[in-house]
């Protein structure tokens, strides 16, 4: 892992924990480079990481995760492992 790579992850994690104790779990995140790692939320319903520059997205157990949009990236990697609630992933202009 980059240095960026886990500044970006560091931050992440600390931001959804923070997001996840809140009634809204419809997540919108900027400003990520390189690569995220999302795991274990299960009330996040929406996730937009539209508009960064990431070259890879690992989501993992959102189980009521529905919609992720991550357009506008570097995306050259996108692995989504149990989240059986998904319905709608827009990838455009990666």
């Amino acid at each position: 892992m980059t240095n960026q790579e886990y500044k970006n992850q560091a931050w992440l994690t600390n931001w959804l924990k923070l997001k996840a104790k809140q009634e809204e779990k419809d997540f919108y995140l900027t400003r990520l480079y390189c690569k995220v790692v999302i795991e274990n939320y299960p009330d996040l319903t929406q996730l937009n990481l539209s508009n960064n520059k990431l070259k890879e997205i690992i989501i993992h157990n959102c189980l009521n995760l529905k919609l992720v949009q991550i357009a506008h990236n570097k995306l050259t990697k996108l692995k989504i492992k149990n989240c059986p609630s998904v319905q709608e992933i827009y990838t455009y202009n990666n």
